[in-house]
């Protein structure tokens, strides 16, 4: 059974690990999972320092197109979000149905 869900890296136990020199502040991963942790597609956002500001940015490869098409309840939902912090989406994905799948505990302690 696939299942719409998602990962904030922020949240995650090797988050503060992977964060500390990316070029980027902040993803959250979001798409099409099975319960043998396989997927049938997914798409980032992720979080970049502008000067402006923080801004959020979509990427999404090629064989990830039906993971956009399925998940058109949270990009319709976006187009009234300019400046969603990464928060603010963890929220509204939760208010849509996503399942949060952020592995917060480490496996090996």
């Amino acid at each position: 059974m696939t299942v719409k869900a998602f990962y904030h890296l922020r949240d995650s136990w090797y988050g503060h690990e992977n964060l500390k020199n990316a070029s980027y502040v902040d993803e959250i991963m979001i798409g099409l999972y099975e319960e043998d942790e396989g997927t049938d597609g997914e798409f980032v956002i992720r979080w970049l320092e502008l000067e402006d500001g923080i801004t959020p940015r979509l990427e999404a490869f090629d064989d990830s197109w039906i993971a956009l098409n399925e998940c058109l309840d949270f990009i319709q939902a976006l187009k009234d979000s300019k400046g969603i912090t990464p928060d603010e989406c963890v929220e509204l994905l939760l208010k849509l149905g996503y399942e949060d799948f952020t592995k917060r505990e480490n496996p090996n302690k």
